[in-house]
Protein backbone atom coordinates (compact mmCIF):
# COMPACT_ATOMS: atom_id res chain seq x y z
CA UNK A 1 0.00 0.00 0.00
CA UNK A 2 2.52 2.64 0.79
CA UNK A 3 4.77 1.51 -2.53
CA UNK A 4 3.55 3.02 -5.42
CA UNK A 5 1.08 5.19 -3.71
CA UNK A 6 0.54 9.13 -4.41
CA UNK A 7 -1.42 11.82 -2.56
CA UNK A 8 -4.00 13.67 -4.23
CA UNK A 9 -3.07 17.57 -3.29
CA UNK A 10 -6.46 18.90 -1.67
CA UNK A 11 -8.25 15.41 -1.11
CA UNK A 12 -7.71 12.73 2.10
CA UNK A 13 -7.44 9.99 -0.28
CA UNK A 14 -4.33 7.98 -1.82
CA UNK A 15 -4.59 6.12 -4.77
CA UNK A 16 -2.46 3.16 -5.84
CA UNK A 17 -0.93 2.65 -8.79
CA UNK A 18 -3.70 -0.03 -9.52
CA UNK A 19 -6.42 3.00 -9.15
CA UNK A 20 -7.32 1.72 -5.61
CA UNK A 21 -7.83 4.43 -3.25
CA UNK A 22 -7.71 4.53 0.35
CA UNK A 23 -8.94 7.26 2.76
CA UNK A 24 -6.33 9.31 4.88
CA UNK A 25 -8.68 10.56 7.95
CA UNK A 26 -7.15 11.58 11.17
CA UNK A 27 -9.85 10.57 13.25
CA UNK A 28 -11.27 7.36 14.90
CA UNK A 29 -10.00 4.04 13.78
CA UNK A 30 -8.53 2.72 10.70
CA UNK A 31 -9.07 -0.81 9.20
CA UNK A 32 -7.72 -2.23 6.02
CA UNK A 33 -9.97 -3.97 3.92
CA UNK A 34 -9.42 -7.01 2.07
CA UNK A 35 -10.49 -9.93 -0.26
CA UNK A 36 -10.56 -13.61 0.20
CA UNK A 37 -12.49 -14.97 -2.79
CA UNK A 38 -15.85 -13.08 -3.12
CA UNK A 39 -15.81 -12.05 1.17
CA UNK A 40 -14.39 -8.46 2.29
CA UNK A 41 -12.72 -8.50 5.73
CA UNK A 42 -11.01 -5.80 7.56
CA UNK A 43 -8.77 -5.60 10.36
CA UNK A 44 -7.17 -2.81 12.64
CA UNK A 45 -4.96 -1.07 10.22
CA UNK A 46 -2.39 -0.62 13.29
CA UNK A 47 -1.75 -3.88 13.00
CA UNK A 48 -0.59 -4.46 9.79
CA UNK A 49 2.72 -3.26 9.51
CA UNK A 50 2.63 -3.45 5.75
CA UNK A 51 1.44 -4.44 2.45
CA UNK A 52 3.53 -5.94 0.32
CA UNK A 53 3.25 -7.65 -3.01
CA UNK A 54 3.28 -11.45 -3.37
CA UNK A 55 6.09 -13.66 -2.82
CA UNK A 56 6.25 -17.34 -3.45
CA UNK A 57 7.45 -18.91 0.11
CA UNK A 58 10.16 -21.67 1.01
CA UNK A 59 7.60 -24.13 1.96
CA UNK A 60 8.78 -26.24 5.19
CA UNK A 61 7.40 -29.74 5.46
CA UNK A 62 4.92 -31.07 8.25
CA UNK A 63 3.58 -28.31 8.73
CA UNK A 64 -0.22 -27.07 8.85
CA UNK A 65 -1.77 -26.93 5.65
CA UNK A 66 -2.17 -23.04 6.05
CA UNK A 67 1.47 -22.53 6.73
CA UNK A 68 2.59 -21.78 3.18
CA UNK A 69 6.40 -21.87 4.38
CA UNK A 70 8.92 -18.53 4.64
CA UNK A 71 10.28 -15.43 3.05
CA UNK A 72 13.31 -13.16 3.38
CA UNK A 73 11.71 -9.47 3.34
CA UNK A 74 14.44 -7.09 3.78
CA UNK A 75 17.09 -9.77 5.34
CA UNK A 76 14.09 -10.24 7.93
CA UNK A 77 12.83 -14.02 7.95
CA UNK A 78 8.83 -14.89 8.48
CA UNK A 79 6.34 -17.56 8.22
CA UNK A 80 3.48 -16.66 5.74
CA UNK A 81 0.26 -17.92 6.48
CA UNK A 82 -2.38 -18.32 3.71
CA UNK A 83 -5.93 -16.76 4.93
CA UNK A 84 -7.62 -18.19 1.75
CA UNK A 85 -6.58 -21.52 3.23
CA UNK A 86 -7.70 -20.71 6.80
CA UNK A 87 -10.74 -19.41 6.30
CA UNK A 88 -11.54 -22.15 3.70
CA UNK A 89 -11.72 -20.40 0.60
CA UNK A 90 -10.60 -21.60 -2.76
CA UNK A 91 -6.59 -20.27 -3.68
CA UNK A 92 -6.43 -18.10 -6.59
CA UNK A 93 -3.67 -17.21 -7.98
CA UNK A 94 -3.24 -13.65 -9.25
CA UNK A 95 -0.99 -10.59 -9.36
CA UNK A 96 -3.49 -8.41 -7.55
CA UNK A 97 -2.32 -11.48 -4.18
CA UNK A 98 -0.97 -9.32 -1.29
CA UNK A 99 1.02 -10.19 2.10
CA UNK A 100 0.27 -7.85 5.00
CA UNK A 101 2.74 -8.12 7.47
CA UNK A 102 1.42 -8.13 10.83
CA UNK A 103 3.17 -8.20 14.40
CA UNK A 104 2.64 -11.18 16.62
CA UNK A 105 4.33 -12.29 20.15
CA UNK A 106 6.61 -14.47 17.41
CA UNK A 107 7.35 -11.75 14.81
CA UNK A 108 6.15 -10.26 12.26
CA UNK A 109 3.78 -12.40 9.85
CA UNK A 110 2.54 -12.43 6.09
CA UNK A 111 -0.90 -13.09 5.52
CA UNK A 112 -1.80 -13.95 1.95
CA UNK A 113 -4.87 -12.21 0.77
CA UNK A 114 -6.60 -12.03 -2.49
CA UNK A 115 -6.74 -8.22 -3.04
CA UNK A 116 -6.37 -5.28 -0.74
CA UNK A 117 -9.25 -2.78 -1.29
CA UNK A 118 -9.16 -0.12 0.75
CA UNK A 119 -8.41 1.55 4.55
CA UNK A 120 -11.41 2.81 6.19
CA UNK A 121 -12.48 5.10 9.11
CA UNK A 122 -15.18 3.28 11.44
CA UNK A 123 -15.55 6.28 14.65
CA UNK A 124 -16.12 5.11 18.25
CA UNK A 125 -19.56 4.91 18.33
CA UNK A 126 -19.59 2.32 15.28
CA UNK A 127 -16.85 0.63 16.63
CA UNK A 128 -19.01 0.40 20.12
CA UNK A 129 -21.66 -0.91 18.39
CA UNK A 130 -19.61 -3.86 16.64
CA UNK A 131 -18.02 -4.70 20.18
CA UNK A 132 -21.51 -5.00 21.29
CA UNK A 133 -23.39 -6.57 18.52
CA UNK A 134 -21.52 -9.59 16.86
CA UNK A 135 -23.68 -10.59 14.06
CA UNK A 136 -25.51 -14.01 14.78
CA UNK A 137 -24.69 -15.54 11.19
CA UNK A 138 -22.94 -18.31 9.75
CA UNK A 139 -19.33 -17.87 9.05
CA UNK A 140 -16.01 -19.19 7.55
CA UNK A 141 -14.27 -18.11 10.41
CA UNK A 142 -14.12 -19.14 13.87
CA UNK A 143 -15.80 -16.74 16.21
CA UNK A 144 -12.77 -15.71 17.95
CA UNK A 145 -11.14 -14.45 15.04
CA UNK A 146 -14.55 -11.94 14.95
CA UNK A 147 -14.56 -8.21 15.84
CA UNK A 148 -17.36 -7.23 13.86
CA UNK A 149 -18.85 -6.39 10.81
CA UNK A 150 -19.23 -3.13 8.73
CA UNK A 151 -19.97 -2.27 5.34
CA UNK A 152 -18.07 -0.80 2.36
CA UNK A 153 -19.43 0.57 -0.86
CA UNK A 154 -22.86 -1.69 -0.24
CA UNK A 155 -20.68 -5.07 0.89
CA UNK A 156 -20.43 -6.05 3.84
CA UNK A 157 -16.99 -6.64 5.84
CA UNK A 158 -16.22 -8.61 8.64
CA UNK A 159 -14.05 -7.50 11.05
CA UNK A 160 -11.45 -9.66 12.15
CA UNK A 161 -8.11 -9.45 14.59
CA UNK A 162 -5.25 -10.74 12.59
CA UNK A 163 -3.52 -12.49 15.57
CA UNK A 164 -6.15 -14.38 16.39
CA UNK A 165 -6.37 -15.91 13.43
CA UNK A 166 -3.73 -18.47 14.43
CA UNK A 167 -3.70 -20.69 17.36
CA UNK A 168 -0.75 -20.70 19.41
CA UNK A 169 0.32 -24.64 18.28
CA UNK A 170 1.21 -22.50 14.82
CA UNK A 171 3.02 -19.71 16.44
CA UNK A 172 5.25 -22.38 17.45
CA UNK A 173 4.78 -24.41 14.54
CA UNK A 174 5.70 -21.15 12.41
CA UNK A 175 9.31 -20.65 15.76
CA UNK A 176 10.27 -24.37 14.82
CA UNK A 177 10.41 -23.78 11.17
CA UNK A 178 12.51 -20.03 11.84
CA UNK A 179 15.12 -21.70 13.52
CA UNK A 180 15.41 -24.77 11.20
CA UNK A 181 15.89 -22.49 8.48
CA UNK A 182 18.06 -19.99 10.22
CA UNK A 183 20.62 -22.13 12.40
Amino acid sequence: MTQDSNQKSGSDTLTASSGTQYMDQTDDAKFLIFRLGDELYGTPLLGVRQVLQFQSAKSVPNTAKHFKGLVSVRGQIMGVVDLRIRFNYPVIESKANAFLVFETDSGPLAAIVDRVEAVMRLSEEQLASQAQNKPNIKIQIPLEFLLGATSFQDQLVTLIDLNKTLSSEDYVEIQKAKLAISG
